[in-house]
């Protein structure tokens, strides 16, 4: 099948590219180029179009699609292009297929994590407190008690540069203050001293009609510790573990909602028995390759979903994997939060890492020079 990925130099993207590429599909890149454009190096890209951040992506996807010989399926690898495609929905579904849904765009909504939290308690997600501000000034008004843990309330504007465990007022109120005026509204929210980090992978398909959630990721390390990408975690299947298979019944009633069709990661928070929610990503996620080594291609699935209604797991197997960002661990063993010895053990048992695979090297070797 054709396929064309709009992404950045970056992890999720060459993600993208290798579990598409792997299932036999042609892939085309479009890449905002910063000058250092080694995910174009995959040895699975048919052709690549390097683009800048003011050009106009709705028009040149348009024009790929209509030089090939079959529609092709559309994937983003972050929350800005997602939101940009489903606000063209009906410009662009005469040419290609994309994640998302509703012709109206207000799929949307969903990327506002107020509205996915309001959501997620209908679906029987335990969510953390949360205040929503609008302005610094409201803050003052906050009455949980410290530590406090805030954060962008819409996934398209700020990131992680939004996030921020905060210890007393005074760090709060500094930080809130730093932001720019876009980043608002935030969220304000009791800070949970987590045991662990964990995402379910998966995708939604036939506008949530099903839902294929069969893998884990569960975060060992990040780097920064708490608000930083993951740097070392495992795969867990879903299958046969009751609580897990509770929260992936949740996430199935969460898609059907919200009628998306795509990849998507749902993100929790464990402590003292209980999952916290923290957000639904109607997207590709970063560590998705995750779940494709461990045995279940979630973009396969998407792209054959557009083509066929009995896409399932039937003859998939599960296969325990970790997965390494190099460089994040790098960084965090500069800091001390994980030994020299610690690292080399887990290196190389049964990894697989975020920029580095042994099958499609040149992209590696162009992100280190």
């Amino acid at each position: 099948m054709n396929t064309i990925i709009l992404g950045t130099n970056h992890n999720n993207t060459l993600g993208l590219v290798w579990s598409l590429g792997e299932a036999g599909h042609r892939v085309v890149l479009v890449l905002y180029s910063n000058g250092n454009n080694y995910v174009s190096k995959s040895k699975y890209i048919s052709k690549t179009y390097l683009i800048g951040k003011d050009d106009d992506v709705i028009t040149l996807i348009k024009e790929i699609s209509s030089g090939m010989d079959s529609k092709p399926v559309v994937f983003v690898s972050n929350d800005g292009d997602a939101s940009l495609l489903n606000e063209h929905y009906e410009e662009l579904i005469d040419y290609c297929y994309f994640e998302g849904g509703r012709p109206d765009g207000s799929i949307n909504r969903y990327r506002d994590k107020d509205e996915g939290e309001r959501l997620a308690r209908e679906c029987g997600f335990v969510i953390p407190q949360t205040v929503v501000i609008s302005k610094p000034e409201e803050l003052a008004d906050v009455t949980l008690p410290y530590p406090l843990f805030i954060k962008g309330n819409n996934s398209v504007h700020g990131g992680k540069a939004a996030m921020k465990k905060c210890d007393t007022p005074q760090v709060a109120e500094d930080f809130v203050k730093s932001l720019p005026q876009d980043y608002f509204p935030l969220q304000v929210q009791e800070f949970i001293e987590k045991e662990y980090e964990l995402m379910l992978l998966g995708c939604s398909l036939y506008g949530g009609k099903k839902v294929i959630c069969p893998v884990a990721n569960k975060k060992i390390r990040q780097y920064p510790k708490y608000v930083g990408l993951g740097a070392f975690s495992e795969s867990v299947q879903v299958s046969g573990n009751p609580e897990l298979e509770h929260l992936a019944e949740c996430v199935a009633r969460y898609m059907k909602d919200t009628g998306y069709t795509g990849n998507f990661s749902v993100e929790f928070l464990y402590s003292q028995g209980k999952y916290y929610f923290l957000e639904a990503n109607l997207r590709n996620d970063g560590t998705s390759y995750l779940s494709t080594a461990s045995g279940f291609n979630l973009p396969d699935m998407v792209c054959r979903s557009f083509y066929t209604d009995d896409v399932t797991t039937e003859g998939m197997t599960f296969s325990h994997r970790n997965y390494m960002n190099v460089m994040a661990e790098f960084h965090a063993m500069r800091d001390k939060e994980v030994s020299f010895f610690s690292w080399l053990k887990e290196f190389n048992r049964h990894t697989v890492y975020s920029h580095y695979n042994r099958n499609d090297k040149k992209p590696f070797w162009g992100y280190i020079n």
